[in-house]
């Protein structure tokens, strides 16, 4: 992600090489589209826990603010909001009358910076990094098996329901329309946050740090504007 907060750092330096014309009608543009979520495994109290493949969806604006070389590389600046929704398969936390967890969502919102290579007339490459804030992060749980008593409290906390974010997204654009203003995008996105702290309520000192980090696998559909 080094490369792109480079270049967004030294954007001023390189104006002389940036051209203010873009390749489409817009050099403004918007994006939306989902996911397939897969959240990578996390430390727990006595085994790792596991995640099922969940949900994803990301809506950004973005703007092009110039080119590099002979028009071959473009940069670009984007705000986007990111959500994540994976259940958890096995969290290593089950004890008789008690919960174990059951469901991690994550919303973030970001500011990438990222360049888009022109591979050919219809095909373009995009590399992107970004940084922003997650303020609204939920962990549920559930009752343990059919013998635990009908509202059992959750047991497991989340204690940090808000974070620092960041990513990186890497992928490729199939222009479309005659003016290329269009474009259908498929790519992989590594996400994460800092580490969550969760507590157990019923347990004196019981305490461990979640990792929150998802990889997932998107398409998405573009539009200047």
């Amino acid at each position: 992600m080094r490369l792109p907060l480079l270049l967004l750092l030294a954007s001023p330096a390189l104006a002389p090489a940036l051209s203010a014309q873009g390749y489409v009608s817009s050099d403004t543009y918007v994006q939306f589209g989902p996911g397939l979520a897969s959240h990578l495994d996390s430390q727990g109290y006595t085994q790792d826990i596991t995640f099922d493949n969940g949900l994803a969806g990301s809506l950004l604006l973005g703007h092009r603010i110039g080119w590099l070389g002979q028009r071959s590389v473009a940069v670009d600046l984007e705000l986007e909001g990111y959500y994540a929704d994976n259940k958890i398969g096995s969290d290593g936390l089950l004890q008789a009358g008690s919960s174990n967890l059951e469901d991690l969502t994550t919303t973030a919102v970001l500011v990438n910076a990222g360049i888009d290579w022109n591979w050919s007339d219809q095909i373009r490459m995009y590399l992107a990094g970004g940084v922003g804030y997650a303020p609204d992060i939920t962990l549920s749980n559930q009752a343990n098996g059919p013998s635990a008593p009908s509202g059992l409290p959750q047991t497991f906390e989340l204690q940090d329901t808000s974070a620092l974010a960041w990513q990186g997204k890497l992928g490729v654009r199939y222009l479309l329309g005659q003016d290329r203003n269009y474009s259908v995008n498929l790519g992989v996105r590594y996400f994460q946050t800092a580490s969550l702290a969760v507590v157990d309520r019923n347990l004196a000192g019981g305490r461990f740090d979640l990792e929150n980090t998802v990889v997932s696998f998107e398409i998405g559909f573009r539009w200047g504007i």
